[in-house]
């Protein structure tokens, strides 16, 4: 198990800068996610790090990569409801 990657995970997701975003990112914090960990997503993805579940703090881990940074690293934002006044007459 690689502690220093759990950690490093830990560490950004919990750190100041980063919890003010949870609920409301931004297009650069979006890109940083997944600059930054988007490989790992992959691997996780693919079971390669499934021995992180083993351990209170790879589960965390694991849960943030598999879960949370996927929200901000494949981010659509559509304009389904765009008001169109061709349809209306």
């Amino acid at each position: 198990m690689k502690t220093d990657k759990i950690q490093s995970i830990l560490d950004f997701w919990y750190s100041a800068p980063m919890n003010q975003h949870w609920f409301n990112s931004t297009p650069e914090i979006d890109q940083e996610i997944k600059t930054r960990f988007e490989k790992l997503w992959q691997e996780a993805a693919n079971g390669a790090l499934d021995g992180w579940k083993n351990t209170a703090t790879g589960c965390v881990a694991l849960a943030i990569v598999l879960d949370q940074y996927p929200l901000n690293m494949f981010v659509v934002k559509l304009k389904v409801f765009r008001p169109n006044n061709k349809l209306s007459a």
